[in-house]
């Protein structure tokens, strides 16, 4: 595989971000929010969270008790039935892990990363779920600049900013396995966008590396999922 911005030992054997492969569930359906310049505990908040505890460095731990569980709901006890937000920053990057992938877009029907992204700052939400639907929505200032899928062709540099071209390239593309791999050169694989957002937001980490940063722990309390689950059953 071609993926210049990661370390081998950073990746799954899928090209997933290892960290993330490891913190989710056997089977995810998850997403990943980076925020430039708000710290972790405001954007679990702006996500539709509340903050549970925060985690000491390697509190987390390093492996998922079952596959329906994640590491996070280890780490403090939680039923696996609750919805949990991972949350920590590098640099001027926070990053908001979701296992269940539900806070995707708020309950108003706007894509999260416009709300992160508000007053001046840029943020970006990758989304995979069970049925490897892969997307990136990057914004600045409350306004999408771009929305990749990897169903759709590669972006081409003039299309987006230099910061993200940068992330782009570092995701870099894994190997396909299918036969005509000219034609899917111009295809992003299905973790390139969860590998885009890490690039952009510096987490290119191990899951050591990881598990050595201060973390906090979140659950979900309000999101676009919950609102329309609502609406389904009061029908």
């Amino acid at each position: 595989m071609t993926i210049p911005g990661f370390r081998t030992e950073a990746l799954a054997e899928g090209a997933s971000p290892k960290w993330i492969d490891e913190l989710a569930t056997a089977d995810p359906n998850h997403l990943l929010h980076v925020v430039r310049g708000l710290a972790p505990a405001d954007a679990v908040e702006l996500v539709g969270g509340t903050v549970l505890r925060h985690l000491k460095p390697y509190e987390l731990p390093a492996g998922r008790p079952d596959d329906w569980s994640t590491t996070a709901h280890a780490a403090i006890g939680a039923d696996r039935m609750k919805d949990l937000l991972v949350a920590g920053q590098r640099g001027d990057w926070t990053f908001v892990y979701d296992a269940a992938g539900v806070t995707g877009w708020t309950p108003e029907r706007a894509e999260m990363a416009t709300v992160l992204s508000a007053n001046g700052r840029a943020a970006g939400t990758s989304i995979l779920t069970i049925n490897a639907d892969s997307s990136f929505c990057y914004a600045e200032d409350g306004e999408i600049v771009i929305h990749i899928d990897a169903d759709d062709p590669k972006p081409t540099d003039d299309e987006v900013p230099d910061v993200l071209r940068a992330a782009i390239e570092a995701a870099g593309r894994a190997d396909s396995e299918d036969e005509d791999e000219d034609e899917d050169e111009d295809f992003l694989d299905v973790d390139a966008n969860m590998r885009i957002a890490c690039a952009l937001a510096g987490l290119t980490w191990t899951t050591g590396e990881f598990r050595a940063q201060p973390l906090l722990v979140g659950e979900v309390t309000s999101s676009y999922y919950y609102e329309v689950m609502a609406e389904m059953r009061s029908k």
